[in-house]
């Protein structure tokens, strides 16, 4: 099966794709359904250029990628 190109957030949910953010300081990984995100930001909004600050030790060294395993 062929998937559209996902540069946005609102392609990611469109896809049922979630993002895979993870610390490079402590280790921790978050698997962030893109949905959830909306309230702050905009669904088009590219999602490689997303900011992220880890809860686990306050680090925002941070490595961003798409996990496309379908989450519906």
């Amino acid at each position: 099966m062929a998937y559209r190109r996902c540069e946005t957030l609102g392609d990611l949910a469109e896809n049922g794709f979630r993002l895979l953010v993870g610390c490079r300081n402590c280790g921790h990984l978050r698997a962030l359904r893109p949905a959830s995100l909306f309230a702050r930001v905009s669904p088009a909004r590219n999602w490689a250029a997303l900011r992220f600050r880890c809860s686990r030790c306050g680090g925002c060294d941070v490595m961003r990628s798409i996990d496309t395993q379908r989450t519906t």
